[in-house]
């Protein structure tokens, strides 16, 4: 079986195309014919199934931890009184529920590379984003979107219309700003191109509350506000890297919505 790839979307003739050891992302888009006139090559997705596989495995691996720890956490639970075992055992079932629900979004979008692809096939030509293709590769050209994604712990988590302009800040102001639980000093914004900038990134972590409230969005930008997650501060990392992950398969599938 000779080895190939899936191209989807925005190009003028979708499908699946033989590769070798030399073939390029552009390479595959001209075979494809090509971009459409509503192709949006800036948010092209890119999903390797070796990638996916690691992503796979680390989300599984982090799930049994902690569902491990939900366990001991209960049993401890069995030595409080009655009114502080209601209340426990109501907050680790209230985190059960969202490692669950943590499971399930996980399922589309894993294995995405973050590339910035320029406009014109010709620039990516020249470019340094013009990987070399494996076996199995996806690629799927989205068409212009129109939106900004708000997802996390706001009180209305939905698809708003891009404006162009608006701030970070204008947008959380538009789904009635973040959550009681909401971590605010962790907020990030996914780019159409899979990208995340963060407070730090922009090396503003030490102004106001994010340190991204007068960041100015693009088309297709998904704003994620995390809960802050009552785990132990050993793991804290190892979670928010599988929340990242989560909430950038779901922002992945909104963009490829119309596939």
């Amino acid at each position: 079986k000779a080895p190939s790839v899936t191209i989807l979307g925005e190009v003028k003739n979708p499908g699946k195309y033989e590769i070798d050891r030399s073939t390029t992302l552009a390479d595959v888009i001209k075979k494809a014919g090509g971009y459409t006139e509503n192709a949006y090559p800036q948010g092209l997705i890119f999903i390797r199934d070796t990638i996916k596989k690691l992503q796979k495995e680390k989300l599984e691996t982090t799930m049994s931890l902690l569902e491990e720890e939900f366990i001991k956490s209960t049993r401890q639970v069995s030595f409080a009184t009655e009114e502080e075992k209601q209340a426990a055992l109501m907050a680790i079932q209230e985190q059960k529920n969202l490692i669950q629900l943590m499971r399930k979004k996980a399922e589309f979008g894993l294995g995405r590379i973050a590339l910035d692809i320029p406009p014109t096939l010709q620039e990516l030509e020249k470019s340094n984003q013009n990987i070399v293709l494996e076996d199995g590769d996806t690629v799927i050209v989205p068409s212009r979107p129109s939106y900004i994604l708000v997802l996390g712990d706001v009180y209305n988590q939905i698809a708003l219309p891009y404006v162009k302009g608006y701030r970070l800040k204008d947008y959380l102001e538009m789904v009635g700003g973040v959550g009681k639980n909401a971590d605010k000093k962790n907020i990030y914004i996914i780019k159409a191109n899979g990208r995340v900038v963060s407070s730090q990134s922009v090396g503003r972590s030490f102004l106001l509350w994010s340190g991204l409230e007068d960041y100015q969005l693009s088309e297709g930008d998904t704003i994620v506000v995390p809960t802050e997650l009552k785990i132990p501060i050993a793991w804290r990392p190892m979670i928010k890297d599988i929340v990242q992950i989560i909430f950038q398969s779901i922002s992945t599938a909104v963009l490829a919505k119309r596939l």
